[in-house]
């Protein structure tokens, strides 16, 4: 991943969100400690980061509130994309701990991130690991939490979105044959279910989409 492209293909949308954005970033991160990118959003600056961090991570975004982490894992050689939304507190020292971001078909080796308040901005003080999940422990490890929003749908890639169920015995993802949901069309989501690394919105009794196909959503 070019870390320069990559913050140059965003410009004009952190010109946009910057107020509720606060930061972003990407970097490729990896299990030994690495020189890593530091990005001010801000400015689009980079600069290297020391050697002895520890394998932490430095956001810099002084003024504080929600914010949307992003930044890239090593994954099979790979890099991958994840993502946390986090409220962090104002003092500097306090740290917040947050669920490791969800990767679909991985599960991550640690179950929560640090992240702490600096002088700067925040630091992620565990950088999360993955590795590839077993298909049979899915539907062992599915959470499901209330939603209540109305979500927009696209398929980037066609034009319609695939719907998915889960067995009410087994509790093991299918394929919905012959339903979908056409692009951009809205529909009520009462509940997320996370299963094998991936997110699902329900639209209907037992018929899900992925979080692939997520476009927007509203009260």
């Amino acid at each position: 991943m070019d870390v320069i492209k990559f913050v140059t293909g965003r410009v004009n949308w952190l010109k946009k969100n910057i107020k509720y954005l606060g930061i972003t970033v990407a970097a490729l991160l990896t299990v030994a400690p690495i020189a890593m990118p530091i990005i001010n959003a801000r400015t689009e600056m980079t600069v290297e980061a020391s050697e002895n961090q520890n394998n932490s991570l430095d956001f810099n975004d002084p003024d504080g509130g929600l914010v949307n982490l992003r930044f890239y894992v090593n994954v099979d050689g790979q890099e991958k994309e994840v993502s946390t939304k986090i409220v962090v507190a104002n003092n500097v020292g306090d740290i917040d701990t947050q669920p490791a971001p969800i990767l679909d078909g991985y599960v991550a080796t640690q179950k929560n991130i640090s992240i702490e308040r600096t002088t700067t901005g925040y630091r992620i003080l565990q950088i999360p690991t993955y590795i590839k999940s077993n298909p049979d422990d899915a539907p062992k490890t599915a959470t499901t939490k209330t939603f209540y929003e109305v979500i927009n749908v696209r398929n980037k890639a066609g034009n319609y979105c695939p719907l998915v169920g889960f067995s009410t015995e087994t509790g093991k993802i299918f394929s919905v044959p012959n339903r979908a949901l056409a692009n951009d069309t809205e529909w009520y989501s009462d509940k997320i279910k996370t299963y094998d690394g991936a997110k699902y919105f329900r639209v209907a009794t037992n018929e899900w989409v992925k979080e692939t196909y997520f476009h927007t959503a509203h009260s």
